[in-house]
């Protein structure tokens, strides 16, 4: 079970028999990584929640410590000029961690220690029970966050894989299983994050995974409204709802002429889609003071394309390269 625990940084001294190395990305976790995972960071932020479940944990240590490195690494230089003849963020990623030794480390402990994490998740897979998929859960959230912003790996798939194993995890899981206020706001933005992006990886993969999830939706909606305020993945509940449906649809009905009752069926989507009000949805955000701009707010449906290559003129363009792989290039 997630239980909540006083943050990182008031609880050094639990952390002094760590390496050097881990302390160290574990620190940046909780000051700079957690910020991304929030729409507003406050001292409630409940992913630094898992950091002192580390001690326990070895599996959400490494892939905390794998995700905090990686994170680093793209980050560790600012981008103030775009070499000509790079069109994409994992070209000045190459071209960089070549050149520069402390970005390269950087990468180098990430891949160590995600190495590591994977060891660990083959020995927990092989005894998980309901008692421990809450923190299983927890680690494939962050091995699918690892491989979306590992920029420098082409044709990063292994999020696919991690997307399977988070869908079978959150079978074992009862959203209303724990009582407990703060506790809750942990499994739930846990819960949240891994189910849109089950949601959103399921456009991508095999009919199977679309199904699963849909098996899941009713139950996991609820849980997804309660943190629509503070995901960072913001979109609508009705639309990732329309979205999940529009998956299980492509893969279930081959596409002949004979495919009118799929074709009504799609078009009724497009109908429920346009139907949401998406104005109202933003101004309920910015009512509670969380959202300063209507427009940034706008559903993010398209994110259906994750890793799709991207094809803008990065010569007008300021990288992100700690975003997920669909927010990584903001054209100015």
């Amino acid at each position: 079970m997630i239980h909540p625990i006083v943050p990182f940084h008031t609880r050094r001294r639990a952390f002094l028999d760590l390496d050097r190395t881990s302390r160290y990305y574990l620190a940046h976790f909780s000051e700079r990584v957690c910020k991304d995972l929030v729409v507003r960071d406050t001292p409630e932020n409940p992913f630094r929640e898992l950091i002192p479940l580390t001690r326990k944990h070895p599996l959400l240590l490494q892939i905390l410590v794998a995700t905090s490195a990686i994170h680093w690494s793209n980050i560790f230089r600012r981008v103030t000029e775009i070499p000509a003849g790079l069109t994409n963020p994992a070209g000045y990623l190459s071209l960089l961690r070549s050149k520069d030794l402390v970005t390269r480390q950087a990468l180098i402990d990430a891949l160590t220690a995600k190495q590591k994490a994977m060891s660990h998740l083959r020995e927990v897979l092989d005894t998980l029970d309901p008692a421990g998929s809450e923190v299983a859960l927890a680690a494939m959230h962050f091995f699918i966050k690892f491989d979306l912003i590992d920029l420098d790996k082409s044709d990063n798939q292994s999020w696919r894989a991690h997307l399977e194993g988070a869908t079978s995890i959150m079978a074992l899981l009862n959203p209303d299983s724990n009582p407990d206020a703060s506790s809750r706001m942990l499994r739930d933005r846990v819960i949240t994050d891994s189910f849109i992006y089950n949601i959103l990886g399921s456009t991508l993969t095999s009919g199977g995974l679309a199904a699963r999830v849909a098996r899941q939706a009713f139950q996991f909606l609820p849980v997804m409204k309660r943190v629509e305020l503070t995901s960072y993945l913001s979109c609508p509940p009705e639309i990732l709802n329309i979205i999940l449906s529009a998956s299980e649809l492509s893969h279930e009905v081959p596409w002949t002429d004979q495919s009118l009752g799929a074709a009504d069926k799609a078009i009724a989507l497009i109908d429920e889609a346009l139907a949401v009000d998406i104005p109202a949805w933003a101004d309920y955000l910015r009512q509670h003071n969380l959202v300063q701009d209507l427009e940034s707010r706008r559903p993010r449906s398209i994110i259906y394309g994750v890793n799709r290559p991207c094809n803008c003129d990065l010569s007008n363009a300021q990288m992100d390269l700690t975003s997920p792989s669909w927010l990584r290039v903001k054209v100015l």
